[in-house]
């Protein structure tokens, strides 16, 4: 056992401390501490932050948020590129041999409009070919007003169901859906994320309230006892257990402070100013009264279940095995052999001076005519017919394993909501009991029937309680605006 002089011998050793004070003495200890002034909040009195205004500022300003809204506008520019393979086209050539033995021009300039209709494709053009022709561009040859022509190209087979056109319109428009599926998506998570931080926000204030009354009761005792121990009515000793209390409540204080700042800093990252950047909440707009809890909705577990089925999470895999889809039936369209009809109408205007070519080029032109293709092997056409396939099915895997995540979180939301109600009955009903049997002990202390130490713990078992309590109505009503907001009964910011 270390005796009364070795403990001296080190406290004298050690940077900083000082010898035990004289119990019989604590106020010189008191007196020294109150040279260090306890730095506090002044917390409420202004207008309360509620969390409707946290909400629209995460709606507005939060970063994550902007970003998921500029994928979804990424995507619609994809969908706008995609529509753009029906545009109206137009190819011109000039060719001019201005010396040579064939010295002729050829102007062509043809306009060609893709059609969704079995992807069947319009055109229409002019030719003009003057000067020396040479015998193997023969089909440049026109009269000397050039040549109109005007077709119908279908495909019989291949791209006549479906072809790159609308494969790449159907897929970007799933495509968008399933981006604004994940908007909401990051909308619902950010509104939970903001009130679980709103929620703790306000119970950390509270809880930093609780520290400091229990705190300033100690300090206001200590002038009560210092005239009882004057008195000779209570022991020097029981002014000196206020001052432990003193000193501990007073650290209770600073780490209590300490936790309702960090709150406040998670809570700024939603409750952002009008420019966007993080603003951490006043003090003074702390609430200091709970919002009245919304009431639990008359739905049982089935129609939360029921209901959820509307969640952007599903959506988005629904898009997406659509996009999917397409991209298969695209694959497949790819492995039928390639048969084009191609109907043609041409009249050539003006005269030349060979009757020749008046006889030969004059008379209007109706043109009919089949194409063929067909690679023998298709490897490329099979294979992206694999990997669309395997893609489809990776997609239902995921969209089945999101259906089943998304049950068992409403059921444990469920579970979750009922306990946590449960939790706050009981905390409330403690913090009742808690206060009443610290009441009734410092009541007996008044007429001597107890000591200071059992005061002590009867108050901070009450403070204990209240703090216990106010988490554990934090827990549920963030809880409950999990349940709301994944069952669609309330909606998140951007859908109000």
């Amino acid at each position: 056992m270390i005796g009364p002089l070795l403990l001296l011998a080190l406290a004298q050793e050690i940077p900083g401390t000082r010898t035990p004070f004289d119990l019989s003495d604590p106020a010189a200890l008191l007196v020294e501490l109150e040279a260090v002034e306890l730095s506090r909040l002044e917390v409420g009195g202004g207008s309360s932050l509620g969390f409707d205004e946290v909400v629209r500022s995460v709606d507005r300003h939060h970063p994550e948020l902007l970003g998921a809204r500029q994928r979804q506008g990424g995507a619609a520019g994809q969908l706008l590129a995609a529509e753009g393979g029906f545009d109206l086209r137009l190819d011109a050539a000039l060719e001019h041999r201005p010396f040579g033995y064939y010295d002729s021009t050829h102007l062509i300039a043809k306009l060609e409009q893709p059609t969704p209709i079995w992807g069947a494709k319009l055109y229409a053009g002019y030719e003009l070919g003057l000067g020396k022709i040479p015998l193997y561009d023969g089909d440049y040859e026109t009269l000397n007003g050039g040549e109109l022509k005007a077709g119908l190209r279908v495909p019989i087979w291949r791209d006549g169901p479906i072809d790159k056109r609308r494969a790449a319109i159907g897929k970007a428009t799933f495509i968008l859906d399933a981006e604004a599926a994940a908007t909401r998506v990051a909308l619902l998570e950010l509104s939970l994320d903001a009130g679980e931080a709103y929620w703790k926000w306000v119970a950390a204030g509270q809880s930093y309230l609780v520290a400091v009354a229990l705190y300033d009761l100690a300090r206001d005792r200590d002038a009560q006892l210092a005239s009882k121990v004057q008195r000779g009515a209570v022991p020097a000793i029981d002014r000196a257990e206020n001052l432990r209390a003193v000193l501990t409540r007073r650290e209770a204080v600073v780490t209590a402070r300490r936790s309702f700042e960090q709150a406040a800093l998670k809570l700024s990252l939603y409750a952002r100013d009008d420019d966007g950047r993080p603003r951490v909440p006043d003090p003074k707009r702390l609430p200091l009264a709970w919002e009245p809890s919304p009431s639990l909705p008359p739905s049982e577990l089935d129609q939360g279940l029921a209901r959820a089925q509307s969640r952007p999470e599903l959506a988005r895999y629904r898009a997406l095995q659509e996009a999917a889809a397409v991209e298969l039936d695209f694959a497949e369209n790819r492995v039928a052999p390639q048969i084009d009809l191609d109907v043609a109408a041409a009249k050539d205007l003006g005269t030349s001076d060979d009757a020749n070519k008046v006889t030969t080029l004059g008379p209007a032109e109706l043109k009919a005519g089949v194409t063929f293709s067909l690679p023998f092997q298709l490897r490329s056409e099979r294979g992206e017919r694999e990997a669309a396939q395997a893609k489809l099915e990776e997609t239902r895997q995921k969209a089945q394993y999101a259906q089943e995540k998304v049950e068992n979180q409403i059921r444990d939301l469920w579970s979750a909501l009922n306990a946590q109600k449960e939790l706050v009955d009981v905390a409330t009903r403690t913090v009742r009991v808690a206060k009443a049997v610290a009441e009734g002990e410092r009541t007996r202390f008044d007429l001597g029937s107890t000591t200071l130490f059992i005061v002590n713990l009867r108050e901070q078992s009450a403070a204990d309680a209240e703090t216990k309590a106010l988490k554990a109505l934090a827990d549920y009503r963030t809880a409950l605006l999990a349940w709301q907001l994944a069952t669609a009964i309330t909606p998140a910011p951007g859908e109000r």
